[in-house]
């Protein structure tokens, strides 16, 4: 939920048509994944959020002080630490869930998680 909002948001204040399309990009695959991940979870008897994190809340109020530039790295940096921990939480689950569709979803997913992770990190300035 939380790169699909600042997501969002970055579509409306960034300065860079190179981060508006890389935003584009985690709508598509985030908004992509939440469909995947969500009939898992509730097969588990796990509710999926309806509402980010309040950490979450605190980043994407601090990127709506922003617009421009100065929109663009606070972004690109909340990305980069989003999909750090993204990437070791998907590495965690892809070699130890219990669950078969758990397992091969964070396995299936692992690699474009990896990839947005690279793409943030060469758009840091």
């Amino acid at each position: 939920l939380y790169e699909i909002g600042s997501s969002e948001l970055a579509l409306e204040r960034a300065a860079s048509e190179e981060v508006r399309t890389y935003a584009q990009t985690m709508i598509d695959h985030h908004t992509m994944t939440t469909e995947q991940l969500t009939p898992i979870a509730e097969a588990l008897g796990v509710t999926p959020p309806a509402e980010t994190t309040a950490a979450a809340q605190l980043d994407i109020a601090y990127l709506e002080t922003l617009e421009g530039a100065a929109f663009d790295a606070a972004y690109m940096e909340q990305q980069t630490v989003s999909h750090q921990a993204a990437v070791a939480a998907f590495e965690i689950a892809s070699e130890t869930a219990q669950n078969a569709d758990l397992k091969a979803f964070a396995t299936e997913n692992l690699p474009i998680i990896e990839e947005h992770l690279t793409t943030v990190e060469g758009m840091l300035p």
